[in-house]
């Protein structure tokens, strides 16, 4: 396959607009990287509101996080994929005047990147990166639970594990995962949505409007201890509630996805929270989310990821049929699929609007 010198991409403009343009295209690729022809992209509330939200970022910058495609070149040190593959993929959005993944070719770090399996298409493909990750992070990386691979089917669950957001991209994810891995699952969500999160292995499903939901989460455990609690929401009260209930044992530990103010995170001592973000297993020098939060870079992360990617994950989506999923019950969300960077930009805008829940917007391209 020839590689272009130049391709379209998704930029950022200013006044919160977006447009299409043409950028260059680098092929002289890091030890590390890998180079991807674009063939679907998912979207990430981070994209809006690094693109269009007038919050995080600026103009001229290539927007996206999450994407699908052939890789057509590897890095001098990339062994766990190779030319030809199909792959799935993330890098850190908007802070490239050239790469992103809205755009025909993207380069990733290969830490992120993972095999499909043959019977997976594009778009489910493109649902994962940063939401799995992001669960498989904090829950492998933060948390330490056993891998999947080594617990055997059937295990009776010796914890609950709490899931606040369990019907949100990462909650997904992070139900399915913490599952295989052997947990007692309680999903903090909307009551419309709990059959469905039954379906792919919680325990316990509460819905987040009741006035008591703390004291139904403390009545759930069914005799088992809970030491973690994962909140992939951190948004309406949302943490204080998962640091408040004193289901959560004294030496417990709580991984939030945003920053959590220091009232909320000291509402209990001898209860440690800890914000992590999924761009640590991608990015190689330190960055600044949001222009505010510093982040730092962690190599163990990359190196982490790199190993999932390489091992971890091909059993996860071992035998897959696309829209059913694979051999071990491993299931996307619900997708709502799209075409084109033009459709893309319509996206981030149904994103940003509000207009979409408890499913994953996904574009071919």
């Amino acid at each position: 396959m020839s590689i272009p010198t130049t391709i379209k991409a998704l930029k950022s403009q200013p006044g919160e607009g977006l447009a299409i343009e043409e950028v260059s295209l680098s092929t002289n690729l890091a030890p590390y990287e890998v180079l991807v022809k674009t063939r679907a992209v998912g979207l990430n509330p981070t994209d809006w509101k690094h693109s269009i939200g007038g919050m995080w970022g600026d103009a001229g910058f290539v927007v996206g996080c999450d994407g699908a495609g052939d890789v057509v070149a590897v890095g001098s040190d990339v062994k766990h994929v190779q030319v030809g593959d199909r792959v799935a993929a993330f890098l850190y959005g908007t802070q490239d005047e050239t790469n992103g993944a809205f755009a025909e070719y993207a380069r990733y770090n290969s830490s992120s990147a993972w095999k499909l399996p043959e019977g997976m298409s594009y778009a489910e493909a493109a649902s994962f990166p940063i939401p799995y990750l992001t669960a498989v992070q904090k829950l492998y990386f933060r948390h330490d639970l056993p891998y999947p691979s080594t617990v055997k089917s059937g295990t009776l669950p010796k914890e609950n594990i709490l899931i606040w957001g369990g019907s949100t991209a990462v909650g997904h994810h992070a139900i399915q995962l913490a599952h295989l891995s052997g947990q007692r699952v309680i999903a903090i969500a909307s009551a419309r949505n709990h059959e469905f999160l039954k379906s792919i292995g919680a325990d316990v499903t509460i819905d987040y409007k009741n006035e008591d939901v703390v004291k139904q989460i403390r009545d759930s455990l069914d005799g088992l201890p809970l030491r973690r609690a994962f909140d992939t929401v951190c948004e309406q009260g949302s943490t204080y509630n998962v640091i408040g209930t004193h289901a959560v044992l004294k030496g417990g530990y709580v991984t939030v996805t945003l920053p959590v103010d220091a009232e909320t995170s000291a509402r209990r001592a001898e209860v440690k929270v800890e914000f992590a973000l999924a761009y640590t297993l991608v990015t190689r020098t330190p960055i600044k989310f949001g222009k505010v939060v510093p982040v730092p870079f962690i190599p163990e992360d990359n190196a982490r990821a790199l190993a999932w990617n390489a091992s971890e994950q091909g059993a996860l989506v071992d035998g897959w049929i696309e829209g059913k999923g694979s051999k071990r019950g491993y299931r996307t969300q619900k997708l709502r699929v799209g075409e084109g960077l033009e459709g893309v930009i319509e996206g981030l805008n149904i994103m940003k609007r509000g207009e979409y829940a408890a499913e994953k917007l996904v574009y071919n391209i």
